[in-house]
């Protein structure tokens, strides 16, 4: 059996989505745009919000019919995290280094 935290998708777009606009806009607090300050700010936004776990695609049929107040409630609450999580991941000073996968371990 195979689950899944749909919650990681949605916030690892909305995270992207959020670095890439903070950028082109040229916010005087956006300090790094990297892969690791992206991760870094994903991980402190899945560790406040109430994991949403699907086994399959009737699970994920489910979740996308939540009612649109619902929805909003949940796209608020992300956005306002990611946006503290970016200022305190961006505030952090600290060496940047290359993420290393198992891929490129090997």
């Amino acid at each position: 059996m195979i689950i899944h935290n749909v919650m990681e998708d949605l916030i690892y777009n909305e995270v992207n989505k959020m670095f890439d606009e903070a950028e082109k806009n040229k916010e005087k607090w956006f300090t790094c745009s990297c892969m690791q300050c992206r991760l870094d700010t994903m991980c402190y936004v899945l560790n406040r919000v109430k994991p949403r776990y699907i086994k399959s695609g009737r699970g994920l049929a489910h979740f996308l019919k939540l009612e649109e107040s619902e929805k909003n409630q949940i796209m608020t609450d992300i956005t306002t995290l990611i946006i503290e999580g970016m200022h305190k991941v961006l505030a952090t000073r600290r060496p940047h280094k290359e993420i290393i996968t198992a891929k490129s371990a090997n």
